[in-house]
């Protein structure tokens, strides 16, 4: 599923954990019965807390601790179906607020590169390189 679309519907409110849960299990059940190879998931970055997350109602759901809980849903999942996760929170965790609009990191470059590079490595150790 498309976190984004799930968690930031202005008006509305965001996907309950369970739905979510059932959400990921039926797209991972749905992979394996295709056989579905070269499938990896990974951890949801954070995003900062604004004026957004704090409206009442918030406009914006995705705060640190909903991301954290939908990112527990796709690790555990992953684990039951045997699908690779990359966990790379190591990473952009502590600089989840340090770019200039304090939501992507593409635009400063320094957490994308590592990020990439962290998830290379990654892959090519599971093919064995």
């Amino acid at each position: 599923p498309r976190n984004r679309k799930f968690m930031n519907l202005i008006g509305i409110s965001p996907i309950r954990f369970p739905h979510y849960f059932l959400e990921v299990l039926n797209m991972m059940r749905s992979l394996k019965a295709l056989n579905a190879t070269g499938v990896h998931f990974r951890s949801i970055h954070q995003n900062t807390l604004g004026d957004v997350n704090f409206d009442c109602p918030p406009t914006d759901w995705r705060t640190p601790p909903v991301l954290d809980r939908f990112t527990d849903i796709i690790h555990n999942l992953s684990d039951v179906y045997n699908f690779p996760f990359i966990d790379t929170d190591f990473i952009a965790g502590p600089m989840w607020d340090s770019n200039h609009d304090l939501m992507h990191h593409a635009t400063d470059g320094k957490v994308t590169k590592t990020e990439a590079l962290f998830i290379i490595e990654r892959l090519l150790v599971e093919d064995g390189y």
